[in-house]
């Protein structure tokens, strides 16, 4: 493999939904900005109801479609599994989030009587959410330009639980984006070389080299990862005949 595409990794906050940034142990990325207008959003159509995931959104539609979850139980799995997907929203957002989701008529909650405030909301999914989040899923996936972006983590982990065939089509799709776009970058181009640099040149090169060793060695395994991870996909669709669309998620629709 030719030096790695990721360069374009360094230096890029893993996010914590605010304006100040941190670095993660693993270096997993995000978008440098998340929010209500989060960069990375899909438009999906359901009905009469057109409603703008953003990501924050779409991922509490993921977790609230694993089980019926209160506020708290989604921040607690949030600031455990979201520092490996490289994604940790503030409460405020996650309680302010639940409530647009809502008002929108795409949750609802019954309270818990054995719990008090907001956690005493329990969060499921309404006829007209479950019709949107699976929409969220069937979207085309657009990979992310930087390598190791919590978008490919988080579609693999909240939309590929729900079949094996989504799940194959989110890796092929992001393994072909990291295969090309490793196939066409340049890595010197990148690199910033002057005369006049109040650095000194050897040593420069000498961290460049090293930063690209590294980043040779993530990108490298992650590329290897999806290509193993495909086979074994299309070796379980293939033993069990899973198929999607599923009938049996039509059968456990809200009603």
């Amino acid at each position: 493999m030719s030096s790695a595409v990721m360069k374009r990794m360094f230096g890029l906050p893993v996010i914590a939904c605010s304006s100040s940034s941190r670095t993660d142990l693993l270096s997993i990325q995000a978008s440098s900005h998340v929010g209500d207008e989060a960069t990375m959003s899909l438009v999906t159509e359901y009905g009469d109801i057109v409603a703008k995931l953003n990501l924050l959104e779409s991922v509490l539609l993921g977790i609230i479609m694993r089980k019926p979850s209160a506020g708290y139980d989604i921040r607690r799995y949030l600031e455990q599994s979201g520092r490996i997907y490289g994604y940790v929203p503030q409460s405020s957002q996650i309680y302010r989030q639940l409530a647009k989701l809502v008002e929108r008529g795409l949750i609802s909650f019954e309270v818990d009587d054995s719990r008090s405030g907001p956690d005493a909301k329990v969060y499921s999914f309404t006829p007209d959410g479950w019709g949107v989040y699976l929409d969220w899923i069937e979207a085309p996936f657009v990979p992310s330009e930087r390598p190791l972006d919590a978008h490919f983590q988080l579609h693999f982990s909240l939309a590929g639980v729900v079949s094996p065939v989504i799940a194959l089509r989110l890796v092929e799709t992001e393994l072909a984006f990291r295969e090309e776009q490793e196939s066409i970058w340049e890595p010197d181009v990148q690199f910033i070389r002057s005369t006049n640099s109040l650095m000194d040149g050897e040593w420069m090169d000498e961290v460049h080299h090293l930063g690209d060793a590294r980043g040779n060695m993530l990108a490298t395994a992650h590329i290897s990862w999806l290509r193993t991870t495909a086979r074994r996909l299309r070796r379980y669709i293939e033993r069990t005949g899973a198929v999607w669309p599923d009938p049996a998620w039509e059968a456990r629709r809200p009603q």
